[in-house]
């Protein structure tokens, strides 16, 4: 609640990248705070699953990969590149409501400047589910302490948004870079109506929150 109050704070004025950045590395903390309960919850669970389980795992992975590839991979690089600029006009417009011409020409432009390439995403995508695959049959097939297990499942999610490779690690922090900047740009050409759009965006999140918690 704390962070969507700060966001509807930042969105009613000119943002700087670096409070944008602020914003989500305060996300990632939160994230690794609960991730830390879930993996202390999971390890338990996870030892305890079998062959059977595992399989269906693997070929849930493998029915969302042939999704993920018709969505991303599938076309000239032309109609690839259209087909992100779509979704992504479409979250802005979510937040702040329609956007003018020179809105959509600035995201057309950031999309296309994009280090992110679907080639790589999928790339990506097989790494995460194959490092956790192998992470739980090693768990499954062993009688590891809880603490142990617990270690093995926090390295998968540390090495989520950390690849192993230095090159995809540069790639990654290009990212998170682009994104603040991107955001910034925008949102520094948002009118006072998008900006207020934006705001009640954030607040029905924060009453959303808010009615999950109530007792």
């Amino acid at each position: 609640l704390e962070l969507l109050q700060r966001g509807i704070d930042l969105s009613q004025g000119p943002v700087q990248a670096s409070q944008v950045c602020g914003v989500w590395t305060d996300i990632q903390t939160r994230l690794d705070r609960s991730m830390r309960v879930m993996v202390s919850q999971a390890a338990p669970v996870v030892t305890q699953l079998g062959p059977r389980q595992l399989s269906h795992l693997a070929r849930h992975f493998e029915t969302k990969n042939e999704a993920w590839d018709k969505e991303w991979l599938q076309g000239s690089a032309a109609e690839r590149l259209e087909r992100r600029t779509e979704k992504t006009l479409e979250r802005y417009q979510s937040f702040y409501g329609d956007l003018t011409a020179a809105q959509t020409a600035l995201i057309k432009t950031q999309v296309s400047q994009s280090p992110w390439q679907p080639e790589w995403g999928r790339q990506e995508r097989l790494r995460r589910e194959q490092e956790l695959l192998t992470a739980l049959r090693k768990l499954a097939q062993s009688d590891m302490p809880q603490e142990q297990a617990e270690a093995e499942l926090w390295r998968v999610w540390q090495r989520w948004f950390m690849p192993p490779s230095e090159a995809d690690r540069v790639v990654m922090q290009k990212m998170s870079q682009q994104a603040c900047d991107n955001l910034t740009q925008l949102h520094n050409t948002t009118s006072p109506e998008q900006r207020l759009r934006a705001a009640r965006t954030l607040r029905a999140y924060v009453r959303d929150i808010k009615d999950l918690i109530k007792p």
